[in-house]
């Protein structure tokens, strides 16, 4: 569930008009399909590893709440915080190779037309 939600959320933002329109403008004015990739790759992994750290300090939120709440003892094992983490990223590098191939893939002669 975790990997199919970060691939999904990744690839939507990567997909969106307004990241295709620029990409075909520094298609058409000469990025090269490797700073394509490089932008879509850094993108998806920002995103991932935000989600990432966001996912993480909920669920620490609710590890030091827990036991104001009940009798509940809770242990918090920052190792796998940052494995957790690393995963994220993996996962948003993963998502994020499809829609960097196919914006690197975008003819820059034709890139200007659709605007």
């Amino acid at each position: 569930m975790l990997l199919s939600g970060g691939y999904r959320d990744a690839r939507a933002a990567a997909c969106e008009g307004a990241s295709v329109a620029a990409v075909r403008f520094r298609r058409a004015i000469g990025a090269r399909r490797r700073d394509i990739v490089a932008q879509f790759l850094t993108e998806a992994t920002v995103l991932s590893v935000l989600g990432g750290l966001l996912g993480g300090a909920a669920g620490l939120a609710v590890a030091v709440a827990l036991p104001n709440l009940t009798d509940q003892r809770t242990i918090v094992s920052y190792p796998a915080a940052v494995l957790a983490l690393g995963i994220s990223a993996l996962v948003g590098i993963v998502a994020g190779l499809g829609p960097a191939n196919q914006a690197a893939a975008l003819d820059p002669a034709t890139a200007l037309r659709y605007e």
